[in-house]
C-alpha cells in the first residue's frame, strides 16, 4: 500500500510497528490522538519523510491502521518552527495624521 505524507509517497508494505500498540492499546488509541502526534513529529523535525523516513512510515501505518479510507495526510509546519521559533512580522508604516501630501508646503 502507497501512502503520501506531505511531498513523500511511502510504501507501507513491512512497517514494523511497536509490539506496545498491539492489540487493545491501538484500539485505545483515537484518530485525533494520532493526528496529534503527527502535529508534533513535524513540529519538532519539519521535514520527517526526508530525515526520518521509517519513523514516518510508521506514522502513516498508524493513520491508515485507524481510518484505511485514508491514503494521505499533509502536515503543515508554520515558518516560526521552520526558523527555530523566531517569529517576522511585516511592519507598515503609517503616514502621519498632519503630515502635508507631497509636493505641497
Amino acid at each position: 500500500m502507497l501512502f503520501l505524507l506531505n511531498d513523500v509517497v511511502l510504501r507501507l508494505d513491512g512497517v514494523a510497528m511497536d509490539a506496545q500498540l498491539d492489540g487493545k492499546r491501538m484500539l485505545r488509541l483515537s484518530f485525533p490522538a494520532i493526528l496529534r502526534m503527527g502535529q508534533e513529529l513535524f513540529a519538532r523535525e519539519p521535514l520527517l519523510p526526508h530525515t526520518n523516513p521509517e519513523r514516518a512510515r510508521r506514522l502513516a501505518a498508524l493513520i491508515s491502521a485507524k481510518a484505511p479510507m485514508i491514503n494521505a495526510a499533509l502536515f503543515v509546519v508554520s515558518a516560526a518552527v521552520i526558523l527555530g521559533g523566531l517569529s517576522f512580522a511585516l511592519a507598515r508604516k503609517s503616514p502621519a495624521k498632519n503630515a502635508a501630501p507631497a509636493g505641497r508646503s
